[in-house]
């Protein structure tokens, strides 16, 4: 006859014995599952280890921040050495050692082009040319008749090619094609 006791103990799913009603008073904790000592020695340990270095971030900003007041700044050997050499020719505009500001610059030369566009001077001595101001170059080249080419002087067709105009020339100069 089966034990009437052990079918009591077992859950109706499982397989696996009921063991809640074993009690043993002697034993309360387990020495070997968690090492109690160890933790609390990490714990304190790691808070000190925050506390150092929060300690020491602490002075160093301090002292950083001293240093800053006192304007005792060190430069490095390589800004000591750098520190009073310009950069080589030609330096960019608004850069150390570069005298005008672009803005000035660049009114400067838009007055000088101004200038010589509406004054008269020589382009080259030597050869007698000479500039004018542009409004009177204009009037001129408006009373003059400027031979102008027609089409059949572009279209010349004979049985060498077709006489048009270069590609390369923006139409200033005429060019045989084949047919």
């Amino acid at each position: 006859m089966p034990n009437d006791q052990s079918k009591l103990h077992q859950h109706p799913d499982d397989q696996t014995p009921d063991v809640a009603l074993i009690r043993n008073q002697n034993v309360t904790h387990e020495y070997s599952d968690v090492n109690i000592r160890g933790i609390i020695q990490f714990v304190i340990g790691l808070t000190v280890g925050f506390a150092l270095v929060g300690l020491i971030v602490y002075g160093t900003f301090k002292y950083l921040y001293s240093r800053e007041l006192r304007g005792e700044i060190r430069l490095t050997p390589i800004e000591r050495t750098t520190a009073d050499k310009l950069p080589p020719e030609p330096r960019l505009q608004l850069a150390p050692g570069h005298a005008e500001h672009p803005l000035e610059e660049m009114k400067d030369f838009h007055a000088s082009q101004t200038g010589e566009l509406n004054s008269y001077g020589w382009a080259q001595r030597s050869s007698g040319i000479i500039h004018l101001p542009i409004d009177s170059a204009k009037a001129m080249l408006l009373r003059q008749t400027i031979p102008s080419r027609t089409i059949d002087s572009i279209t010349l067709q004979n049985e060498q090619g077709v006489l048009i105009p270069s590609s390369m020339s923006a139409g200033r100069s005429l060019e045989w094609r084949d047919h």
